[in-house]
């Protein structure tokens, strides 16, 4: 008895010694608070890229756009730079503000988008009175297309989404295959990324690992966005013709009376099917669809009646065509999978995942190319990669070999509008037409 009294003791006076101590330390960063703050603007001004420039923010009247003025401005800051591995929005916003206004920009973004989701390598931007240090403006670019804006007016915060403007040119690309695609593509001096664009239009007219011919060429007529006349990536393809084996294949985008954008072929018919060819990017096909094949794992035989694409861990995997989550769970052997029914009695099946898109659950409806999960080897899996299966009323078959129809042609009434654009598109490929002549809404 007298050992756990003393033991009580001596615990409560620790805690009483600790709470103390705790009190007096924040009553203390209360008196000097100053101190810290400043010490942060002091690194900020060491160790972040600044420029200062005079600028002032007006909203239009017409578009709601922000307006940058130069004159009869504000003395602005401006401390710019990119995400960094392991960087969070304290760290980049944080350091800048008052704890409370912290508090209200993150809430603030919420309803645009989130602070949460920033991503190494893009590129942010915040606009600081030269004044009094406060925060006037934020801007963090989400993607090529728009960006987040959190604006201050005072001390409360309001957040909105901006397209970002791009200076657009028109450039056609022409070239030979002489290896493969992608380094056809790179010796024309341009991305990979768009060999794969051109794949993805034509995928179902070339097989363009199995087809392909040394001496087959393409012709693409692309946009390229520029800002600060700097190349920042591909805009939208116009069209596309690939010679292969003695035999062309076209591709034109055309957006139709009810806004929908796809790709036909000269005679007006849809290249996009019912189904994605593949649900994914990936790397190479690791096991194929067959009733005899060796289990990795049990090392007996059993049929094996799915694709595995083998693809790095955490690539988005994508659903092939339009339906409904029937199953977003645990699926045993098959780790973390997602199962989607599509109409005509078909089913797709995703298994080995290692998570899934966010809000994704039973009922949730989904487009084709929408993403659903991200590869991972959950299950009973030997390393990361996407087991792909289909089932037609309720008997798996063979991916390579479902019914997949082409998507609806041009409309009738819309057919020699149709053909009336691929004439302006072909006189932009064919050199007859001037590339600066051409305005991103030309074709709308």
């Amino acid at each position: 008895m007298q050992k756990y009294y003393v033991k009580t003791y001596s615990t409560g006076a620790i805690f009483f010694i600790f709470f103390l101590l705790l009190i007096g330390g924040y009553f203390f960063f209360l008196k000097h608070k100053e101190i810290f703050y400043s010490h942060g603007k002091t690194n900020e001004k060491i160790f972040l890229e600044e420029r200062s420039t005079s600028y002032s923010f007006l909203n239009s009247k017409d578009n709601n756009t922000i307006i940058k003025k130069k004159q009869d401005a504000q003395q602005v800051h401006i401390v710019s730079g990119v995400v960094k591995k392991g960087q969070n929005s304290f760290e980049i916003i944080g350091t800048h503000v008052s704890p409370e206004n912290f508090y209200k920009i993150v809430k603030a973004s919420e309803q645009a988008h989130s602070l949460k989701k920033l991503r190494v390598g893009q590129p942010y931007t915040l606009f600081k009175s030269s004044s009094n240090g406060s925060l006037i403006r934020f801007e963090y670019e989400i993607n090529q297309t728009k960006k987040l804006v959190i604006e201050s007016n005072n001390s409360e915060f309001k957040a909105y989404l901006q397209p970002i403007a791009y200076d657009c040119q028109l450039s056609c690309i022409s070239g030979v295959i002489h290896s493969n695609l992608f380094d056809s593509i790179i010796a024309t001096g341009e991305s990979p990324l768009l060999a794969l664009s051109m794949v993805d239009i034509l995928s179902f007219e070339i097989n363009f690992i199995r087809d392909l011919r040394v001496g087959d060429s393409f012709t693409i007529l692309v946009e390229k966005l520029f800002k600060d006349n700097v190349f920042k990536g591909y805009g939208k393809i116009l069209g596309v013709t690939f010679y292969n084996n003695g035999s062309c294949y076209e591709g034109y985008r055309f957006i139709d009376d009810n806004g929908v954008e796809q790709y036909y072929n000269a005679e007006g018919k849809s290249l996009k099917r019912v189904f994605l060819k593949v649900p994914l990017d990936f790397k190479r096909i690791s096991s194929k669809y067959s009733l005899n094949r060796v289990h990795p794992i049990y090392c007996d035989v059993r049929p094996h009646l799915g694709i595995d694409y083998a693809a790095p861990f955490g690539t988005p995997v994508k659903s092939i065509g339009n339906g409904v989550i029937m199953k977003a769970g645990w699926g045993n052997g098959f780790g973390k999978m997602v199962i989607v029914k599509h109409k005509n009695n078909i089913e797709s099946m995703y298994s080995h995942l290692s998570g899934f898109s966010s809000n994704l659950k039973v009922g949730t409806k989904v487009k084709q190319g929408q993403v659903i999960g991200y590869v991972g080897s959950t299950g009973l899996s030997t390393g990361p990669h996407l087991d792909f299966r289909i089932r037609e009323k309720g008997q798996y078959i063979n991916p390579e070999k479902i019914f997949n129809p082409r998507m609806g042609p041009v409309s009738p009434h819309q057919l020699e509008k149709y053909k009336d654009f691929i004439v302006e598109i072909k006189s932009y490929m064919d050199g007859n037409r001037n590339p600066e002549e051409y305005t991103p809404d030309s074709f709308l």
